[in-house]
């Protein structure tokens, strides 16, 4: 669901009917949550046809699954089941009015089952679509990026050629046109930049097992924040959430500070424990050997390897907590 800027609703999802089953079904409703109209959209194999999500991008402008033109017209994406029997990932535009105005259709050279995932309007408002291919039998993915003009005709496909071991997350587009896109290269965080069809950026990291990055934004300066989740063992995910400068990777934070969270700290350079008092605490890696001493106020771990620690603390001192040591 999203509101644009007149406080009328939109809503996508899929609606069932008898005879045809379930179909892309788009809503807008006005301020008082009066219909002024729908849309349905039912592929030509009359399978299960299903669209994701709604947004609205950063001037108001509305879309089904991410944003709107600046002339009204709603772009929705999902996936919509082909003659194949596999799923196709659809994408589709409709007018203000609510009238369909093109569908586009794409199936991995695979022909596995494909899926639309999120999508998003550049300045020109031309839709960049994210969806994941499958590439084999047991659930092997990969990620692609689409890029279409606003009559449709299809300017470049990016496949993140995982190997299998792809997983597509989140997108977002900053005020060039830039794709970012998020997901997993298994087992690490993985965030790409697409300039059209030609990747200009890459950025992993390893945060542990399974890591898994589901949603990417940015601010005005044009710097990138990525959440999702990370293993850090004692069986259970953490949330994982990074701040990126696009020239040098993770934002330093030279004052990087423990506290005692559900989530880990991720420290480059100082690591402040001003939370510590009068107790002291032993930093240890994952493996229980112990790495250094640390004191109150600020202790620099560049000397430190990569990797994930923890803050022991002895009674009296602050609460223990998990450590990111990054570069």
């Amino acid at each position: 669901m999203c509101v644009d800027g007149a406080g009328n609703v939109y809503v996508t999802g899929a609606g069932e009917s008898t005879g045809m089953g379930w179909d892309y079904l788009t809503v807008k409703c006005n301020s008082a949550g009066v219909l002024q109209w729908h849309d349905r959209y039912n592929g030509a194999a009359n399978g299960e046809d299903r669209a994701n999500s709604v947004c609205v991008d950063g001037s108001g402008n509305v879309a089904v699954a991410v944003g709107r033109s600046t002339s009204g017209d709603l772009y929705a994406t999902g996936w919509s089941v082909g003659t194949s029997d596999n799923a196709d990932i659809l994408t589709m535009k409709v007018s203000a009015a609510g009238a369909l105005v093109w569908t586009a259709r794409y199936a991995a050279p695979e022909n596995g089952s494909d899926i639309g995932l999120r999508i998003a309007v550049d300045v020109q408002g031309n839709p960049r679509v994210l969806g994941r291919v499958q590439t084999g039998a047991g659930g092997s993915y990969d990620g692609v990026t689409l890029g279409y003009r606003t009559d449709s005709v299809s300017q470049f496909t990016n496949r993140l050629n995982s190997g299998g071991y792809g997983e597509p997350g989140g997108l977002a587009l900053d005020h060039d046109g830039n794709a970012i896109v998020c997901g997993s290269y298994y087992p690490n965080y993985l965030v790409l930049q697409y300039n059209g069809p030609t990747e200009v950026w890459r950025w992993t990291r390893d945060f542990g097992s399974g890591d898994l990055a589901t949603a990417v934004g940015l601010d005005d300066s044009g710097y990138v924040y990525v959440t999702g989740r990370g293993d850090f063992g004692a069986d259970a995910w953490d949330f994982v959430t990074v701040k990126l400068n696009r020239n040098a990777g993770i934002e330093e934070t030279p004052g990087a500070e423990v506290r005692a969270a559900e989530f880990p700290t991720i420290c480059r350079g100082m690591l402040n424990l001003s939370a510590l008092g009068a107790g002291r605490a032993t930093l240890v890696a994952a493996d229980g050997r112990r790495v250094m001493e640390l004191r109150p106020g600020a202790n620099d771990v560049r000397h430190l390897a990569p990797g994930v620690c923890f803050v022991a603390a002895r009674p009296g001192a602050m609460p223990s907590g998990r450590v990111v040591i990054t570069r």
